[in-house]
Order: C-alpha cells, then sequence, then structure tokens
C-alpha cells in the first residue's frame, strides 16, 4: 500500500509528502449484494441472499446483514431485519401497495453498498380480452393475455359478467 499525506486549513492544501510504501493492509467495507425474492403467501414474501465470502467480505468477518423496506414511492429507511441470516421473510404486506427491498452487509469497517432495489407491485392491468360466444350461444369462451405480475406470481383470476359491473 502507498500513503501520502496533504495538510489542509481554510486558505486551502500543502503540496502532497512523498509517496511511503508499506506493507499493511487494509480491510474494507463488503461488496455490494444480490438476493431473490420469491412469493410466500397472499400478505409476505421471502427474500433470501447468498453468504458473503473471502474478498466480498472486505478483509473482515459480516456482522449482519440489513434489509431495508420502503413503500410506493417512501423512503426506504425501515430496517426490517439485522442479522446473520441469509434469508427473511417479510410479513404483513397490504394489498394494493407496492414494496420496494434492499439489502446490504455490515462488518467491523462499517456498511457495505445496498443492493440493487428489488420491487414487487400489484399486477399490471389485463389487456386484450377476447370473447367468443358458442354456437348454441349459451356461453362464452373468454380469453386474455397474461399481465406482468408484478414480481409476484399470480394466483387466480376475477371474471365479471354483466349488464352493469361495478369494479371493486
Amino acid at each position: 500500500m502507498l500513503v501520502r499525506v496533504i495538510a489542509e486549513n481554510y486558505l486551502g492544501r500543502s503540496q502532497p509528502s512523498k509517496m511511503t510504501s508499506t506493507g499493511a493492509t487494509i480491510t474494507q467495507i463488503p461488496s455490494k449484494m444480490d438476493f431473490m425474492l420469491k412469493s410466500d403467501s397472499r400478505n409476505s414474501v421471502h427474500l433470501s441472499w447468498p453468504e458473503l465470502r473471502g474478498a466480498e467480505t472486505g478483509g473482515r468477518p459480516i456482522q449482519r446483514y440489513n434489509i431495508y423496506q420502503g413503500r410506493d414511492d417512501g423512503p426506504m429507511d425501515t430496517k426490517i431485519m439485522s442479522n446473520l441470516t441469509t434469508s427473511f421473510k417479510a410479513e404483513n404486506l397490504t394489498k394494493g401497495f407496492s414494496y420496494r427491498f434492499r439489502i446490504q452487509g455490515e462488518n467491523s469497517c462499517g456498511f457495505g453498498p445496498y443492493s440493487d432495489i428489488v420491487q414487487i407491485t400489484p399486477p399490471d392491468q389485463i389487456k386484450k380480452v377476447t370473447i367468443n360466444s358458442t354456437t348454441e350461444g349459451c356461453s362464452a369462451h373468454i380469453t386474455w393475455e397474461k399481465p406482468l405480475n408484478g414480481g409476484l406470481n399470480i394466483t387466480g383470476y376475477k371474471i365479471q359478467v354483466g349488464k352493469n359491473i361495478d369494479c371493486e
């Protein structure tokens, strides 16, 4: 490792000192992490990630993994987990809202960078609905294009039929 020192005051900076070489190694914060999200039930999701190892730990043992959650476009400052496990079940998710999650590793030198944000949302609107009546005229065959699922498995479809449909 190379080191040089610069003095600084209100009026400016000094010239840098000469480079000095040392045999010291500096430990760092953990690496950026990736994680996966899987639908668990109607109001929860299961998050999991690989354990940081080797150089990913920044040269120090990982002390904990921190998961942060945000709802819709609000801040992501709610810490929902802080421990050494490599999975977590986020529960009590409210229907109709979008949720965002991110994770970071922590060692004795500090916090690693946040992971990319993983977001789950309600499914997109169904498009391209087609209705074909049968030859008898007593029934109809309804098809539609599968919508984007918003990050969670679609668990069912609700079909409303009538002259005047009052949507929920």
